[in-house]
């Protein structure tokens, strides 16, 4: 079915798109930290008490810094070598892993059907358009908005760019997409999987589904 309300779907990336969650929270950091074992567990420790996963990479290495300095523990560099780092073990690790099966399709299928589609993401935008390019997905989206820039200044930034009578649709596996379909007032499609462990069904702002495929049967497609 063509898209006949110009609507305008706002995806997140890590584990909605790309399989990319466990390599870059756990395998792109522990490559990051592998000379120094101390630092890797302190910034495994700090993820793990990030449970809604809304801490970037700036902000996991200065709770990493700030426990390490409590333990006597002196890193090696700078935080921006270690992000930086951190941003080549991802773009390699996640064009590795590559795409979720069949999202190609799904977002080939979309924007045949006339979907603005959009990715807001806290990854890097370099890397995040390194990454979308190098797995032939770029031209599917208006553009890519990641860090620096949190996703509601981002959304502003579409909103103000596209028609004012737009419905959005917010399409995440996160606390923070959940929470930007709140403050936007639209719909959110919830993907499930081993990191949230969301139920799937129904919620009180949109559905839980289990796969990115199950967005065509929501949108008719």
């Amino acid at each position: 079915m063509k898209n006949d309300k110009n609507t305008i779907l706002l995806f997140d990336w890590d584990g909605v798109i790309v399989d990319s969650n466990a390599w870059k929270w756990n395998g792109a950091w522990q490559k990051v930290f592998s000379d120094e074992p101390a630092l890797a567990k302190i910034m495994m420790h700090a993820f793990s008490n990030d449970t809604d996963k809304i801490l970037n990479r700036y902000q996991l290495l200065d709770e990493t810094f700030a426990h390490a300095d409590k333990q006597g523990i002196s890193p090696l560099h700078l935080k921006e070598e270690y992000a930086d780092q951190f941003g080549k073990a991802v773009r390699g690790g996640v064009v590795r892993i590559g795409l979720f099966p069949g999202a190609k399709d799904i977002l080939k299928q979309l924007h045949t059907a006339g979907y603005r589609m959009y990715v807001i993401s806290a990854t890097l935008q370099k890397d995040l358009e390194y990454i979308a390019h190098e797995l032939g997905v770029m031209d599917y989206f208006v553009a890519l908005y990641g860090l620096p820039g949190s996703k509601l200044e981002h959304t502003n930034t579409i909103r103000s760019c596209e028609k004012t009578n737009a419905e959005h649709i917010v399409i995440g596996d996160g606390d923070s997409d959940r929470e930007l379909a709140k403050r936007i007032d639209c719909l959110f499609i919830g993907i499930s999987n081993n990191w949230n462990k969301w139920h799937v069904g129904k919620t009180s702002i949109g559905i839980v589904v289990p796969r990115i495929d199950d967005i065509l049967e929501i949108l008719n497609i």
